[in-house]
């Protein structure tokens, strides 16, 4: 057995739950706790099934991108809606599938996905640029502090 493989099922079981087997190009959401965290099944990804706090979107891709649709589901209005929706006191839970499936969301012709999606890409790039850059400087600050107070108590 593959020491990667965090849990392990016989093929019964995984005929069982082939339908929760995911796909590269697949999405899956928390849906218990951290709801709405998103992420794509990358394509080197190893057979497999999602476990039940999860939920798997299979895009089609002839009207909807990976990518678009992640960003669409993390945007501020996918996830009120979400939220609106969600039941649970003290760890919150997606409702249902069918919930889900009420959400009206637009979407756009491929070409303006790709570059909604390349749009979204520069700015994350610039605001990761940004980041860094923030942190040399607090880090640079940080050491000109610790400078200034062993030299004026050195003396």
């Amino acid at each position: 057995m593959d020491t990667d493989v965090r849990y392990y099922i016989d093929q019964d079981k995984f005929n069982e739950m082939k339908r929760f087997e995911v796909h590269p190009g697949d999405l899956i959401m928390s849906c218990s706790g951290t709801i709405g965290k998103v992420a794509i099944i990358p394509d080197n990804v190893k057979r497999g099934v999602i476990n039940q706090a999860l939920l798997k979107f299979t895009p089609k891709k002839d009207s909807i991108t990976a990518t678009y649709l992640k960003y669409l589901m993390e945007s501020r209005s996918f996830l009120d809606a979400i939220s609106e929706n969600s039941g649970g006191s003290a760890i919150q839970n997606v409702a249902s599938v069918k919930i889900l499936k009420t959400i009206n969301v637009d979407i756009p012709s491929p070409t303006e996905q790709d570059y909604i999606v390349a749009q979204i890409d520069s700015a994350n790039e610039k605001i990761n640029t940004l980041r860094r850059q923030y942190s040399d400087k607090l880090h640079q600050l940080l050491n000109l502090r610790r400078s200034l107070l062993a030299e004026a108590f050195a003396s």
